[in-house]
């Protein structure tokens, strides 16, 4: 049975051979081609809310030339702005903790956001690595740095009586109200302004200028004192000063020899924000070099984005 099986092959085997040399050559069938690969649907973008609103210390030749390159670029969303002293708003976004009525912080130093790191939400924003300083908890996004020389006003002082430092602010000579500082409870320009006092002199030499100033509650009424010549000397947050000088005031910024207080201006996502997409979209616009540009030709402030020059109106 074996060997008959194995006959049949044989025989069939030679046949099958002379099949396929006698016959035809089959075409070969064409490659199919592999099915292309679908292109994935670009990522959707969320929905902003209608409202934004932001706290901020920042006065209007800050806030009013930016709010108005955003309503260009998103009419949609409307945005109300709050306006109070650093220490204030961080005293209002922790007594809304539970419930916050604001979505974003425009301004207040790296020091004071650090403190109250709590309050603020972590997100990373496209243009963070832009910037010359940066959070690794990403709670605070750099916006510029601000320089706070001395005013003085020149009805009531001659150039030789000028102060050329910040040590002699600390002098006698300055008693009776001829100085002026804000609050730094309430006023973060006055916080940067101590902190820089201490680090150069100690806290007897802010004891004895404290003795010498007369203290406002706000940054704005120290500003206005020494523009309308309540008193003789004061701070200015540079920006402003330059504005004003340009617009006539009498006043010259003197920048101390010995030190010029300055801080870093910075803004962040408030935690549990109720318009958390509008309010990171409004992040991201401020980093933008649209705005980083905008700030040093229009506001005249010192961007702390990469690669900007500074305005050369600027000391």
């Amino acid at each position: 049975m074996r060997m008959r099986t194995l006959s049949v092959l044989l025989l069939v085997a030679p046949l099958a051979t002379l099949g396929a040399a006698c016959g035809p050559t089959p075409t070969p069938a064409p490659p199919t081609k592999p099915a292309p690969t679908p292109t994935p649907a670009p990522p959707t973008k969320p929905a902003l809310e209608s409202s934004l609103v932001v706290y901020t210390p920042s006065g209007p030749e800050l806030t009013d030339p930016i709010l108005k390159k955003w309503a260009e670029k998103y009419p949609n969303v409307k945005v109300d702005v709050v306006k109070a002293g650093t220490g204030d708003i961080l005293a209002r976004i922790r007594a809304e903790k539970d419930k916050p009525l604001g979505d974003v912080l425009f301004g207040g130093s790296t020091v004071l956001h650090e403190a109250n790191a709590d309050l603020f939400e972590a997100v990373a924003l496209p243009d963070d690595a832009q910037f010359a300083v940066t959070d690794k908890n990403n709670k605070w996004h750099a916006y510029t740095t601000i320089p706070k020389p001395i005013a003085v006003n020149t009805k009531m002082l001659k150039p030789e009586q000028y102060p050329k430092t910040m040590k002699e602010l600390s002098d006698p000579k300055w008693k009776a109200g001829k100085t002026a500082l804000s609050n730094p409870r309430t006023s973060g320009t006055a916080y940067a302004i101590v902190t820089a006092m201490v680090t150069l002199y100690g806290w007897d030499y802010v004891t004895d200028f404290l003795k010498n100033a007369m203290v406002t509650k706000s940054s704005d009424e120290m500003f206005k004192a020494v523009r309308d010549g309540e008193v003789a000397v004061a701070f200015i947050n540079e920006d402003l000063g330059v504005k004003w000088v340009a617009e006539g005031a009498l006043i010259v910024l003197i920048y101390p020899t010995d030190g010029v207080a300055t801080e870093v201006d910075v803004f962040a996502l408030i935690k549990g924000a109720a318009h958390p997409n509008a309010a990171k979209a409004f992040l991201s616009f401020l980093q933008s070099k649209e705005i980083s540009e905008l700030t040093r030709d229009i506001v005249v402030r010192r961007s702390m984005r990469n690669g900007g020059r500074t305005c050369a109106c600027l000391y």
